[in-house]
């Protein structure tokens, strides 16, 4: 099992914008009568101002995973 590496050392904050993001996939589920849906959310928040740099929503998470929101920042971050 991979465990990335521990960067941040639990100092959620930063002293200037883009020095410090945190991303996550959580996934959703929807109901069309009894069959069930899933959705994938993945996020970037910047830790200077709490902001979210971009972001992905997808019914498949290898979806998500390739169209990351890493890549999608990159428009983002000239805010």
């Amino acid at each position: 099992m991979y465990v990335a590496e521990n960067v941040l050392h639990r100092d959620f904050t930063a002293e200037r914008p883009n020095q410090k993001w945190l991303t996550d996939v959580s996934e959703f589920k929807y109901y069309t009568g009894i069959e069930v849906h899933k959705l994938y959310l993945s996020a970037i928040l910047d830790l200077y101002d709490r902001r979210i740099v971009a972001y992905e929503i997808s019914v498949n998470i290898p979806d998500v995973w390739a169209q990351s929101s890493a890549s999608q920042s990159h428009f983002s971050v000239h805010r």
